[in-house]
């Protein structure tokens, strides 16, 4: 009798736990719509019930999601900035959550690593370095900027952002397989029981989280990225930051050596509280990446700070720039160590073209297909943009549709591959 008067008073108190944690903190609903960027999002009542259920389990155990939303804290400042730069919708940030829960080192069953959990093929043809040295998926910048470069390809395609999110869990070619074209460029979008299961449950990962944004991290810590630090030691740059060695490691598990290699820019996290702040603000101007500027910007020439943050992105596998207003053939030639011959022949540009700003350049020779298929023209489009919009080479973009001159067909597909294998 006293073991079952015991297990009552057990159960009692359980009860009682989960009633006022239900009272402190109440699961956010599932809306009937909201927005994606430009795009409405309408869900219908069973669909909400589905996204729902998915909501109230991501809030079922307090403590496991206060662990997330330390992550959350810490990471999401690197990665909306990331994503403002990238010019993809916000909410794309709450895909890395669903992906990894923020789990730098965080491992699927298919052999998909890191923040963004990319397969290493994707993750090269993305511009991440894996090697022995390092393993770029597990570095917050480097991998964010991979999955920028991921859904605007595909969005270059679907014109469409929660196609596009399809298309990163199942690939572009999975992707059309599911969605309907007539979609592609839609402003509207309704998500019913027939919605593939991966973008109810981004839709649920947005609503549980987005109403948690302002919680602080119980370490108080706030990540700075620095990029000089190539043919460093781990140690010195420890040393440098007054950081345990280990700390600094655990935020920096990319790094697969002692030494940070010399083949590319990499970035550094360094993690910051109230011991080591002081550090940050004293630390030498050279050191410093563009998340942290404690410059004036007067004090140099801003040809050569526009240079200098040329951003590189990675399209159809390669890497090229978008041109601002001050580039050049010189400054760009200079700054990538390409000759202006060659550049005028990776981007099939002839004597008299110029470097126009918002164009897409690139650094190595184009491919002789794209990644799609097909592109349906638009009214400004000319013939050496859509290759430049595909990495496509122009002379394989005339062979592909038998084009004589360097006129486009007017209302005519364009075809960017004749393969179906990628």
């Amino acid at each position: 009798m006293k073991k079952y008067i015991f297990l009552f008073f057990i159960l009692f108190f359980f009860i009682e736990n989960l009633n006022s944690q239900s009272q402190d903190y109440a699961t956010p609903q599932v809306p009937s719509s909201f927005f994606l960027d430009n795009m409405k999002i309408e869900i219908n009542d069973d669909a909400r019930k589905e996204i729902q259920n998915e909501v109230d389990a991501l809030h079922l155990n307090r403590k496991y999601l206060l662990l997330i939303l330390d992550r959350v804290s810490i990471y999401f400042p690197i990665i909306e900035k990331i994503l403002k730069e990238e010019n993809i919708p916000d909410d794309f940030k709450y895909l890395s959550i669903q992906e990894s829960s923020l789990i730098s080192d965080a491992e699927s069953s298919s052999n998909a690593v890191g923040f963004w959990q990319f397969k290493s093929e994707t993750a090269k043809s993305h511009g991440l370095q894996i090697n022995k040295f390092v393993d770029e998926r597990l570095n917050i910048i480097s991998s964010t900027r991979a999955a920028c470069s991921y859904l605007k390809e595909n969005n270059f395609y679907f014109d469409n952002w929660i196609y596009s999110l399809l298309s990163y869990m199942t690939g572009l070619t999975g992707a059309r397989s599911i969605v309907d074209e007539k979609m592609y460029g839609a402003k509207r979008l309704k998500i019913d029981k027939k919605t593939h299961w991966y973008i109810k449950k981004f839709i649920a990962h947005k609503v549980a989280f987005q109403e948690e944004l302002n919680h602080k991290n119980s370490q108080n810590i706030i990540l700075k990225e620095y990029s000089n630090y190539n043919n460093r030691s781990i140690k010195s740059i420890s040393d440098e930051f007054d950081i345990d060695y280990d700390r600094l490691i655990s935020y920096n598990k990319w790094i697969k050596s002692k030494q940070i290699p010399d083949d590319k820019k990499y970035f550094v996290i360094i993690p910051f509280n109230q011991k080591n702040i002081l550090a940050f603000q004293n630390i030498k101007i050279d050191a410093v990446s563009e998340n942290a500027v404690l410059y004036n910007e007067s004090e140099f020439d801003k040809n050569i700070i526009s240079i200098a943050n040329l951003a590189i992105i990675y399209l159809n596998g390669l890497p090229a720039i978008i041109a601002d207003s001050l580039d050049s053939f010189n400054s760009i030639s200079k700054t990538f160590k390409i000759s202006i011959e060659n550049l005028k022949k990776y981007n099939d540009m002839d004597y008299n073209q110029k470097i126009e700003n918002g164009n897409i350049y690139y650094l190595k020779r184009k491919r002789k297909r794209a990644r799609v298929f097909t592109y349906n023209p638009r009214g400004d489009d000319t013939l050496w943009n859509v290759s430049q919009k595909f990495g496509i080479r122009l002379s394989s973009l005339k062979k592909l549709n038998n084009i004589q001159n360097n006129q486009l067909p007017l209302n005519k597909k364009i075809i960017l591959r004749n393969s179906i294998w990628f």
